[in-house]
């Protein structure tokens, strides 16, 4: 044997044997295959990876000059599948990273909670999935800092999905990034607690007392389809998210906080009391009152019970918030709810928006003698069945006292009744068309339509300072430009996509290898997509490429796919296979589409791309003869 190689035969015995005797570890990189590793091995090469995330855990001895980082190999990691003990305890600096959310699963059984960090730092999990857990928290994190990135978060049961909360006095703080949180059923909450950053994710399918009950800042996210008692509570920013087809007593609960939502959409949500409420019972303390600024925000489709869409009965002193002052250019108002540049369209409710119960026990703020107020500018206000309707009249409440008109500032919008006054105010038919990314985009001459809606250039001001200016009213995608169109603004530029066939022949024989692929660019705003494909045969009949293969049924290769700003992908391959006997001669179609997420909508042109098939070699081969003949 070559001396270099006994060396190094030598070496490696001795590092296995201090591994397995000599207690922690404070290498960075370990592994764990719950298929092929052993938990009396080394855990330091794919190769000699150890069983269980479990032993990995109580060997594995970070700091912050090195975390360790444990590498998990594809499988379903359970008590009867490789000896998995739950909940996992992740100690400071451990980060845990799977080979993908659907490769590497952790499975509870039904019996524990997943994970637990008690105070605990620079924690990350990343590209794995979790699922059947059933405790009192599923991700218990005590005091803790911790980053999920990549998870898929599935199929639990119990009081809290994740529960982020103080322990000893330190508080924690959970960011989660690109992450899906999908049926999870709760008793309490779905996320509670110290979660400070939600970025590109998907909460669908959860219910619980609430969806969302802390004040993080979200961003890129798509809430859909989930059953609460309230929806979202607490304050907050939302930037570009989607809140679709949601039910609660309430979809946003503010209960004293602050909240803001910038260029969103919220449609299609239904609340037994209020979308929006912004009810306080802390008599006399004004940081608990509550405030709501909806900017560039589209909120159209939803119905409040038989309540109303914005609701605020409290006992407080109104104080000037400072939030919302300072994003109305210095202007002098008390506003409890600014709403500017939105869309407020076709939802329905049982009472009138926009009245407040006056409480006999309660003052107006002593400096200004102001009740509480709303601010709409620049909005269109739509077909909406009493949702929406200010100041319209006096009515008697339920309650036996009196409700009364709400102070509302109203200036250059597009109203349903002439009952606010106010500069460049009108009431007229805004003219909606439906566009690439939705059903509320303006009529427009230049654009192709027969006349221009009376909510072009008719805002408060230009689009450049309105922060439009990247963005559109039209169905042509043209930018805003000069005085802002009123009303919410789309993405001016739609993702696109195209279909490619590629071919071991030309035309195409039964049994040649076949392979269908697409290519995506976005250059817009950000958008959450469905993407379809299929194969349409000479009858007509389309043949969809699910994830589980080819079907007749309608449904989507690839689901709610977040698709980046300047986002291009060239040609991801959507279908692998060959040529079937038996298919006629003839020209057959590639076809793909980009949907509005949640149901089949396409995103500007269906792509397609034809190929020929031929059953016979021989026919071509005669042809080809028969023209040499005709030739000579």
């Amino acid at each position: 044997m070559n001396p270099n190689t006994r060396l190094a035969t030598a070496f490696a015995l001795t590092t296995s044997l201090l591994v397995v005797c000599a207690g922690p570890l404070f290498a960075m990189d370990y592994y764990v295959d719950g298929t092929n590793g052993d938990d009396s091995n080394s855990g330091l090469s794919r190769d000699d990876a150890w069983k269980t995330i479990t032993h990995a855990l109580e060997v594995v001895a970070p700091n912050d000059a090195s975390p360790g980082t444990i590498h998990v190999a594809p499988g379903t990691y359970a008590a009867s599948t490789n000896g998995e003990t739950f909940p996992l305890t992740l100690r400071s600096y451990i980060r845990l990273i799977g080979s993908g959310a659907v490769a590497t699963v952790l499975d509870a059984e039904w019996e524990h909670g997943l994970v637990y960090c008690h105070m605990t730092y620079g924690v990350s999990i990343k590209d794995l999935s979790m699922r059947h857990g059933n405790s009192k928290r599923i991700i218990s994190c005590a005091g803790t800092s911790l980053s999920l990135r990549g998870c898929h978060i599935s199929n639990n049961r119990g009081t809290n999905t994740i529960c982020a909360y103080s322990s000893h006095g330190a508080s924690s703080s959970v960011s989660i990034h690109s992450c899906e949180f999908k049926d999870n059923v709760n008793d309490g909450y779905c996320l509670t607690g110290g979660i400070s950053r939600i970025r590109s994710c998907v909460l669908a399918g959860n219910s619980g007392r609430a969806i969302l009950h802390c004040s993080p800042s979200i961003a890129n996210t798509l809430v859909e389809n989930n059953d609460g008692t309230v929806l979202v509570t607490g304050g907050g920013t939302i930037e570009n998210c989607i809140f679709r087809g949601n039910r609660g007593g309430y979809i946003f609960d503010l209960q004293g906080a602050n909240i803001e939502i910038q260029r969103s959409i919220i449609e299609d949500n239904y609340a037994s009391c209020s979308i929006f409420n912004l009810y306080s019972s802390y008599y006399m303390v004004s940081s608990w009152i509550s405030t709501l600024l909806l900017d560039n925000t589209l909120l159209a489709g939803n119905i409040a019970g038989d309540h109303i869409l914005i609701e605020t009965i409290d006992n407080l002193v109104v104080r000037r918030s400072t939030q919302v002052q300072s994003l109305l250019e210095g202007e002098e108002h008390d506003e409890r709810v600014v709403l500017r540049g939105c869309t407020i369209a076709d939802n329905s409710g049982g009472a009138p928006a926009g009245y407040a119960y006056e409480n006999p026990d309660a003052h107006p703020d002593p400096e200004t003698g102001i009740w509480q107020r709303l601010r709409i500018q620049d909005c269109i206000l739509s077909g909406n069945s009493l949702a929406l309707q200010m100041n319209r009249t006096t009515l008697s409440g339920s309650s036996g006292g009196d409700w009364h008109r709400w102070p509302c500032d109203v200036d250059h919008s597009c109203l349903e009744l002439q009952i606010l006054e106010g500069e460049g105010n009108f009431v007229a038919d805004p003219m909606f068309m439906s566009g690439p990314l939705g059903d509320y985009y303006l009529s427009c001459i230049d654009a192709e339509q027969d006349a221009d809606s009376p909510c072009i250039d008719a805002g408060s001001k230009s689009a450049l300072i309105a922060g439009v200016s990247n963005l559109t009213t039209r169905t042509d995608g043209a930018f805003d430009a000069g005085t802002v169109d009123i009303g919410y603004h789309y993405s001016a530029t739609p993702p696109t996509i195209q279909c490619i066939v590629s071919a071991g022949s030309e035309p195409m024989h039964p049994g040649d290898a076949l392979t269908a692929s697409i290519s995506i660019e976005s250059l817009g705003l950000r958008e959450w997509v469905d993407i379809y494909a299929g194969f349409i045969l000479l009858d007509g009949t389309i043949y969809c490429i699910s994830p589980d293969g080819l079907t007749t049924e309608f449904t989507p290769w690839l689901e709610t796919v977040f698709l980046l700003t300047n986002y291009v992908s060239a040609d991801v391959v959507v279908f692998e296979g060959v040529v079937p006997g038996g298919l006629p001669d003839g020209t057959y179609t590639f076809a793909a589409a980009l949907s509005l997420t949640g149901s089949f909508r396409p995103i500007g042109d269906v792509a397609f791309a034809e190929f020929q098939v031929q059953s016979s070699r021989f026919k071509v081969q005669d042809s080809r003869l028969r023209r040499d003949r005709e030739g000579e």
